[in-house]
């Protein structure tokens, strides 16, 4: 099993998303047809590029927002607001690891891995970028040393005793459509956290519909 995902955040509130889909290699490759075949003449889907004044755009939106769920993928967000654990952890030694995105990317990552049947594997992939990138491999480090711990639940292990964390990794996003779909997904929970009745969450809103 394979996943790829994207951030987002919100500023003023201090909340962070962590989000994407995770699916077989055939369900990703259908996902990478009919979505390129969506996008029709755009290389990429850039949520944040997009002109929000015309109709096209909303059309485009209802059409990619079903595809990741009906080639077969799964979605996963793991969230946090930062403001609501930063008194705790102050001065301590897990404020390293209480930064938002850390705890967002460790709690999506944990959700996917218990979401696998025994004997599978996955391996995750986070869009690569330099300002967040310290902050992942804090995170996929503190899994690591917390393994011992984590490994008490049965539901990370395969029944062989294997992690079904096989690897964790980075990827630039230009030249890959496997982004988008999570790209859209976190823009989709920003607005509908800013306001769900906004123009712009009502236009994103597809992904979620079909999101289950």
């Amino acid at each position: 099993m394979f996943g790829y995902f994207d951030e987002t955040f919100d500023e003023y509130s201090r909340t962070t998303w962590v989000a994407g889909h995770v699916g077989n290699e055939h369900a990703w490759t259908k996902y990478v047809a009919n979505w390129k075949q969506a996008l029709g003449d755009r290389k990429q889907l850039h949520m944040s590029d997009l002109r929000w004044k015309k109709p096209y755009t909303r059309t485009l939106l209802s059409r990619l927002g079903p595809i990741p769920a009906q080639s077969g993928l799964r979605p996963f967000v793991g969230g946090v607001c930062s403001k609501d654990i930063a008194d705790l952890v102050a001065g301590t030694r897990l404020e390293r690891y209480s930064n938002g995105y850390v705890v967002a990317l460790i709690r999506l990552t944990i959700q996917a891995i218990l979401s696998i049947s025994d004997g599978e594997h996955l391996e995750v992939t986070f869009e690569d970028r330099d300002q967040t990138r310290g902050h992942a491999e804090d995170a996929l480090f503190a899994m690591r040393v917390l393994g011992q711990f984590v490994d008490s639940d049965p539901g990370l292990l395969n029944s062989d005793g294997s992690s079904k964390l096989r690897k964790d990794g980075f990827l630039r996003g230009s030249g890959t459509v496997l982004f988008d779909q999570a790209d859209y997904l976190c823009y989709a929970l920003l607005q509908r956290h800013r306001d769900p009745e906004s123009e712009k969450a009502e236009w994103s809103k597809p992904i979620l519909e079909h999101s289950g």
